[in-house]
């Protein structure tokens, strides 16, 4: 009796520690040749950054340096890691920074902007079933591609541990 009670308080702390705070799910996502299908040599590396708010996708993706693409960034979906999927979304079209010599900048593109999910479209994303995908002249299929993924919030570890601890320390007061 005593097993199940610790085993069922434990699994409720893991429950609710996994919920995040008033619906606002932060991703992260790096970007690079290797993790294309088929992997390339491509020498950069981007990052995005993304917020799902309520059914609001906001989104922001970065390459650094003398990057240049025709094409548009996108968001493709749904496809585990080393599988592929149609277009999701088309991203905004990128907005160039020169490079600044003199200050180090390599310079860069960046894209961003807001898109609209159906609660269907939030689930694949949640389920870190959406990567990002750069084309470019050299790749018109993808030179640079990032899954997206849940980045968890330093609340959640916080809660699990201390209801593990709470579980641990009652278990040794009954014996």
């Amino acid at each position: 009796m005593k097993a199940q009670l610790a085993l069922r308080f434990l699994l409720l702390s893991f429950a609710l520690s996994l919920c995040q705070a008033q619906g606002r799910f932060e991703f992260r996502a790096t970007l690079t040749g290797a993790s294309e299908v088929p992997p390339n040599d491509s020498p950069y590396v981007a990052t995005g950054e993304f917020i799902l708010s309520g059914d609001s996708f906001f989104y922001g993706v970065s390459v650094y340096g003398y990057f240049i693409s025709h094409e548009g960034a996108t968001i493709n979906g749904p496809a585990p890691v080393g599988s592929t999927a149609p277009v999701l979304f088309r991203l905004n079209p990128y907005v160039v920074t020169p490079p600044d010599p003199w200050a180090g900048d390599l310079g860069g593109v960046d894209t961003s902007g807001t898109l609209t999910l159906s609660a269907g479209q939030k689930d694949e994303l949640l389920a870190g079933l959406w990567y990002v995908n750069l084309p470019s002249a050299y790749y018109p299929n993808g030179e640079l591609r990032g899954q997206i993924q849940l980045v968890p919030e330093p609340a959640t570890w916080a809660m699990f541990g201390l209801g593990t601890a709470a579980l641990l320390l009652r278990c040794r007061r009954r014996t």
